[in-house]
């Protein structure tokens, strides 16, 4: 109330872009400006399949790619960005920021155009052509595919874009539930590899911090959504550095589950990229193989990403940068731009 009242001098961190256009309808007469300063999150929610699940069919469908293709491109990520984000978002898919020096337009484009006819002819090749009555895709037993899509709920208190892609799916044969958790609860239910779909947001997603965490911002926490070949892969890293030894795990042999050849590949790129020199040739080329590899085999599945931080500054502060969102615990952030701000005398 205080800040569409105009009592506000400046408003960071209990903004809310949901409110956006009731800002917007108040910003003339109280006197203040709406900012809406880019993200920097590479998705602002996105979603991966867990190929780690312990039901046969499952694990088969979800570790073929055309399967997670299929549900990305059945994505209407305009419509996304118009209703939830007020235009104001970009329609991506998960990736670096293009303000990498190693950006490929490509990966942001990679199974990102909305096509459900592209989508049902993958989810058909991929052998899901039997349908139920109610036109949804079934299992070998005849029972209708459930994709449960398990999100944070203290994360995200406005769902529409979870029912627009339940929507979307569901428009392709795949049956949908949304469904939100304490983190206590979903954080069990992914060890375990009880999940279906997790949500999280790609966020941080510049050249920088991308470097830092070896590549996988696409992928938070390495491989989350696949606890299993993540588990495995530490491990192995252990062993391989000689921090441990096989003995020192349960029945001497590594826990969770080895992963494909490519999986460990890209895992292995992550590593390398944090022994390069920044911006030297060798990190150049490990960072573009990296998200080359996302934008085919989509671990991370997004929808839009560089969604604003609403930043609300009265009229007569001026000085106050448009590009520089606020602070979130790391070294730069709007107020440490302060000392530049200053007071512009009101016109009488």
């Amino acid at each position: 109330m205080k800040i569409i009242s105009g009592e506000a001098d400046l408003a960071v961190y209990r903004t809310s872009l949901q409110n956006y256009p009731l800002y917007k309808e108040h910003e003339e007469e109280e006197g203040y400006r709406v900012i809406p300063v880019p993200g920097l999150n590479s998705a602002e929610v996105g979603f991966g399949v867990n190929q780690n699940h312990p039901d046969p069919f499952l694990r088969r469908i979800f570790q073929d790619v055309r399967f997670r293709q299929a549900l990305s491109v059945a994505i209407n990520r305009e419509e996304i960005n118009d209703t939830v984000y007020f235009g104001l978002a970009v329609p991506v898919q998960a990736t670096v920021l293009p303000t990498a020096n190693y950006y490929k337009e490509e990966w942001g484009k990679a199974y990102a155009q909305y096509d459900p006819d592209e989508a049902n002819r993958l989810l058909d090749e991929v052998g899901l052509t039997k349908r139920d009555k109610d036109g949804f895709r079934v299992d070998p037993a005849g029972e209708p595919i459930l994709l449960l899509v398990e999100y944070y709920a203290a994360n995200y208190p406005d769902i529409t874009e979870f029912e627009l892609v339940k929507e979307y799916w569901e428009d392709v044969g795949l049956k949908v539930m949304t469904k939100g958790l304490s983190h206590g609860i979903f954080d069990l239910r992914v060890r375990a590899l009880d999940h279906i779909i997790t949500v999280h947001p790609y966020q941080d997603a510049t050249e920088v911090l991308t470097y830092l965490y070896g590549g996988f911002r696409t992928m938070p926490n390495g491989l989350k959504e696949c606890p299993a070949w993540d588990e495995w892969l530490g491990a192995n890293y252990d062993v391989s550095i000689g921090t441990k030894k096989l003995e020192d795990f349960e029945g001497g042999k590594l826990p969770g589950e080895e992963p494909p050849e490519n999986v460990k590949q890209q895992w292995q790129r992550g590593q390398q990229l944090l022994q390069t020199r920044f911006h030297s040739k060798e990190y150049m080329q490990i960072s573009q193989e990296i998200y080359d590899y996302q934008a085919e085999y989509l671990y991370a599945i997004g929808t839009v990403a560089m969604a604003p931080q609403i930043v609300i500054v009265k009229k007569n502060l001026r000085n106050v940068p448009e590009t520089v969102r606020p602070d979130d615990g790391k070294v730069v952030g709007l107020e440490h731009e302060s000392q530049q701000f200053f007071w512009k005398q009101q016109e009488k």
